[in-house]
């Protein structure tokens, strides 16, 4: 007799499966077609295939059950007394040879087998005091005989584990045809073109759904998750070339712009850096191209992005052309419109957002610089050229309100979302980079350990720093507290018995004139310590803020914590970020965050984070934060994807 173990039931009863669940390829395949009865066969099988588990019909002899101390408890298990640790004798009967086992943690799934029974299980051989054991036991149930089984990741909106196989095979049976009709409409293509594009050796896009969740070898299993991949490459392809060839709107037009720039190039405190000059002239050639621009200008705080995208703004609007900025916060909202009306006082202006109220004025073709206002209030504006500061906190979905066919768009950010930059490493999008930066520093970043030694050499350091006359930021990714952290309201109580009479706070819930005179305090430096929300991240220059302590730094995205970094050291020398966690990350967590002690350059930082993440939906623009809808959820696409 063989012993298995039962399936756990869906909870709530019979579940039915959906699109997603086609659209959510499995993880990996169990292949239970042949269980191997011979541990000697299946060791050359795992050495020839370069596998690292194979399926096995083997006797078990002997189950030995440890506490967490080593100690010996008995078997089977009583509920008070759950063993840590299970050591298992398992025999072969085609080989007659015996082989031990050892599972860890989950040794209730074996509490109704005993010596002389037969069972499936997964394993993989590993070394273990110079001998070899089987470990990763999973013991199988007998259903899975005779198939490849597919097995999924557990998904927070699709299903458990236990049950995704069972949601799968019900939509393939009532949503194979709709899951079809929703993969063509993201691929924005027909079935044929689709497939003879992505080349998967597959006679329609039915036929790989089957494959991907029900295959009839492993063999098919694998060439349809190959086909997964394929498919997602092809549509993101043919979604650059229908980019590429983008049809002419003579609209579009704003020629002739560098003649105006030298007004405004005079009255700069400073001259341009080359890489500025560079850009400047790309933005001004796009302009004057019969196809409306599409362009990144990405460059690190503090090389100068502002005023690259203000000065052929200033000149599109001398020449009779409509201009808006959109930025996402009313503070950096602020900055840029009193930079523009400083640089060129004679250039009309409107600023949107905050305590802007009424309808704006715009008889005079002002350049509108705004916050998330500008949606409503320019919805029926007809623009010539959108300008988007940091647009990776603006959703795809925002901008097109204000993108009529003939505009021209230029977003601007420190760090490109995997989407943008994929679509600049594919030829989809132009790009302008500052490496350049007017003024020499260095930013040293550190994720600090939690520990109560490593938070208190933090401190220490802190309070050095204000102690010699430069300033601190300390920024909390939510303002109350929960059982995630600490939040900004009660950690400024905190900050204030540390640094008495020297904190001023700013979160998003103060009015805006109250975040005016909190960031004027450090300005003129009747405060020395910032506790902020990451409200702060964009746009906000202090030029004596020396260090930066971001907690819960695993809340945020690589792109905010870039840019609070960026804070610092605004105007050269040695400037610190500390990432400082609440509790223990996770080793993708960390594996994360040292991205950031790595690299120092934003491009550079994205670049890492698309090749960790994948590269968002190029197609639609509705998921820029990495790989989870390339027409397959989960399936990751790297660049060599896409130049294979």
């Amino acid at each position: 007799m063989v012993k298995t173990v039962s399936t756990p039931a869906s909870e709530g009863g019979k579940q039915q499966g959906s699109v997603a669940n086609l659209l959510y390829p499995p993880a990996s395949y169990l292949d239970c077609m042949h269980p191997f009865t011979s541990l000697r066969r299946a060791w050359e099988y795992c050495r020839r295939t370069q596998r690292k588990h194979f399926v096995a019909q083997l006797q078990v002899r002997r189950l030995l059950a440890y506490d967490r101390r080593g100690g010996r408890v008995p078997w089977p298990p009583s509920y008070a007394m759950r063993p840590a640790r299970l050591s298992i004798c398992f025999y072969s009967v085609a080989d007659n040879v015996e082989m031990w086992g050892t599972v860890f943690g989950a040794v209730m799934a074996y509490k109704d087998v005993q010596d002389g029974d037969m069972v499936y299980v997964r394993a993989g051989f590993r070394e273990w005091n110079g001998e070899t054991q089987l470990g990763d036991l999973e013991l199988l149930p007998s259903h899975y005989i005779g198939r490849v089984v597919p097995k999924y990741h557990a998904n927070r909106r699709l299903g458990t584990k236990d049950n995704l196989e069972s949601l799968a095979k019900d939509a393939l049976n009532s949503a194979r045809q709709q899951a079809v009709a929703t993969i063509l409409q993201q691929a924005q293509t027909d079935e044929m073109t689709l497939l003879q594009a992505a080349e998967t050796g597959f006679h329609s896009l039915e036929a790989v759904l089957c494959a991907l969740h029900a295959p009839i070898s492993i063999d098919e299993a694998e060439l349809a998750k190959s086909a997964a991949k394929k498919l997602s490459a092809a549509a993101l392809l043919l979604s650059r070339d229908r980019f590429i060839r983008r049809p002419s709107e003579p609209r579009s037009v704003i020629p002739n712009l560098e003649q105006h720039l030298p007004i405004w190039v005079e009255r700069l405190p400073f001259g341009l850096t080359s890489d500025q000059k560079t850009a400047i002239r790309e933005i001004c050639a796009d302009l004057a191209h019969h196809q409306p621009m599409l362009r990144l200008l990405s460059g690190d705080v503090g090389t100068g992005k502002t005023m690259t995208y203000l000065l052929p703004a200033l000149a599109a609007q001398r020449a009779g052309f409509k201009v808006a900025i959109l930025i996402p916060n009313v503070l950096v909202a602020n900055q840029v419109a009193n930079e523009l009306r400083t640089l060129s006082p004679e250039t009309p202006s409107v600023l949107l957002g905050g305590a802007s109220k009424g309808k704006p004025d715009l008889s005079a073709n002002p350049i509108v610089v705004g916050t998330t206002a500008l949606l409503g209030q320019l919805a029926k504006y007809p623009l010539d050229l959108l300008i988007c500061d940091e647009q990776h906190k603006l959703s795809e979905q925002q901008r097109s309100k204000l993108i009529k066919p003939w505009t021209n768009v230029l977003e601007a950010t420190a760090t490109a979302v995997p989407r943008t930059a994929a679509l600049v490493e594919f030829g989809a999008m132009d790009v302008s980079v500052l490496k350049e930066c007017p003024y020499q520093k260095t930013i040293y970043t550190r994720l600090v350990p939690c520990d109560t030694a490593a938070k208190k050499s933090v401190m220490a350091h802190l309070k050095s720093i204000c102690a010699e006359g430069s300033q601190i930021a300390v920024v909390y990714p939510r303002l109350s507290n929960s059982e995630r952290g600490r939040g900004a309201e009660d950690a400024a109580l905190m900050w204030e018995a540390q640094f008495p009479g020297q904190v001023v706070t700013i979160h998003g819930r103060m009015e805006d004139g109250e975040k005016e005179a909190a960031i004027q305090r450090m300005k003129q430096r009747e405060a020395m310590v910032l506790v902020a929300t990451t409200v702060i991240e964009v746009g906000i220059t202090l030029p004596s803020l020396s260090a930066i302590l971001i907690a819960d730094p695993d809340l945020l995205g690589l792109a905010q914590l870039h840019q609070l970094r960026g804070r610092v050291a605004r105007h050269g020398g040695n400037g610190y970020c500390y990432m400082a966690p609440s509790r223990e990350l996770e080793e993708e967590t960390i594996e994360r965050l040292k991205l950031m002690e790595k690299h120092d350059s934003g491009f550079a930082l994205q670049e890492a984070d698309m090749l960790a993440r994948g590269m968002g939906n190029l197609i639609s623009g509705e998921e820029q934060t990495g790989n989870r809808s390339v027409l397959f959820e989960g399936v990751k696409l790297l660049p060599e994807d896409l130049l294979a």
